[in-house]
């Protein structure tokens, strides 16, 4: 198998033009209605949808949930 290496560097020139031209105010309500919903534990998947309509990205809903839910860990500790 033979890896292109300049991949990395072009999705991530893709990621960031993206993330400039995008509608940074719908992004910031799409991420608080987000955390609304995990406070008042109401459904997360319409505002998930939302904000992905609007560009925001996994690693920014994800980001968010985590605040929100923390991160799991196995009871056994592996």
């Amino acid at each position: 198998m033979v890896l292109d290496t300049d991949a990395e560097l072009r999705k991530s020139s893709e990621l960031s033009e993206m993330k400039k031209n995008r509608n940074q105010s719908l992004v910031g309500d799409s991420l608080k209605a987000i955390r609304e919903s995990c406070r008042d534990g109401s459904n997360l998947m319409d505002p998930i949808i939302s904000a992905v309509k609007v560009e925001t990205t996994v690693g920014e809903i994800n980001t968010v949930l985590r605040e929100e839910f923390g991160t799991w860990v196995s009871p056994s500790g592996v």
